[in-house]
Parts: structure tokens; sequence; C-alpha cells
């Protein structure tokens, strides 16, 4: 996220960054989606439906409160959010984790 920031004057290179940030963030989702339908096998539409709920959720609360930080605080602090955001989602991948691991 840091380096985001520090290339702010040069165009490309943070073309580059944000192309390897979406390329991330595709791979994130796809994963997401694998481990919400593989834990309702009996009904993959229920499954996706509550995948597209759970995505839509969180672009909206993400988007809610990375504007709430700029438009409170400042728009350099928007990296800070997008860690907190990030410290917060751990515990629940890490419950995720070890629940299949007990399967």
């Amino acid at each position: 996220m840091f380096i985001l920031g520090t290339f702010v004057r040069m165009p490309f290179m943070e073309f580059c960054i944000l192309m390897i940030f979406s390329i991330f963030d595709g791979s994130a989702y796809t994963v997401s989606q694998y481990w919400v339908t593989s834990s309702v096998r009996q009904s993959p539409e229920f499954a996706n439906g509550i995948f597209l709920l759970m995505c839509n959720m969180s672009i909206f609360i993400g988007t809610m409160i990375g504007g709430m930080i700029i438009d409170v605080i400042d728009m350099t602090y928007i990296f800070f959010g997008s860690i907190f955001m990030m410290v917060l989602a751990i515990p629940f991948v890490l419950v995720r984790i070890k629940k299949i691991s007990e399967y």
C-alpha cells in the first residue's frame, strides 16, 4: 500500500502496481468463492448467492469506510484504512483455515 503512495508522480509505475494488486484481488475473490461453495455443496446456487452478497457488502463497507477516512482525515491516510481492513480480515481467514484442516 505504501508503495502505491510513493510512485504517485510516476503514472506508469503506479499503473503496474495497481495491476499487480488487481491480480491479487481477483485471486482472492476466486478463493473466497471456492470456500463458500465448498461449505454448501448441496445447494450451489444458494452458495453463489451468498458469495455475491458478501462481495457486494464488503465492497460497500470498504468504500464507505475509505470515503469517511478521506472526508474526515485526509487522502494520505487511506493506506492506513486499507491496512486496518486487512488486519481485521486476518482472524476470519485463520478461523476458516482451521475449520478446513479439521475435516
